[in-house]
């Protein structure tokens, strides 16, 4: 029963990295990389749940997919960060230009980061569907 539930998590992860790859605007991948991220928080609590079963490499692929998961939300965070102060200057809150140059350097950073983490999670897909049979 565990290990069909770790097959779908699995699944799930390598569609949702699937859309991310196909997405064509910024906003559409940052949309897409934090659908990847909740994909990988499922598949990594499954990937936990079967680690007494399954062993070390179940209890080790959950710990890589924790800190891809970490490097995703990170990404996420400055992306909502940034939208929101675009926000704020809508409804008139100045913001200073130097710190919204340092939003957009760290969503540079960010943004190599989660495509980074991106591949790992490619390769750690494959070996959880493989943990799976």
């Amino acid at each position: 029963m565990l290990a069909p539930s770790l097959a779908e998590q699995f699944a799930r992860v390598d569609s949702r990295v699937r859309e991310a790859t196909k997405a064509t605007s910024r906003a559409k991948v940052d949309q897409r990389l934090h659908r990847v991220r909740k994909a990988v928080k499922r598949a990594r609590y499954a990937a936990e749940a079967c680690a007494p079963i399954l062993g070390s490499k179940a209890a080790n692929l959950a710990h890589d997919l924790s800190v891809a998961q970490d490097t995703l939300g990170d990404h996420n965070d400055l992306v909502v960060t940034r939208r929101n102060a675009g926000t704020w200057a809508d409804l008139g809150v100045t913001i200073d230009a130097d710190a919204l140059a340092l939003l957009d350097d760290r969503a540079r950073k960010s943004r190599k980061q989660a495509h980074h983490a991106l591949n790992s999670v490619i390769s750690l897909a494959e070996i959880g569907q493989a943990l799976a049979r």
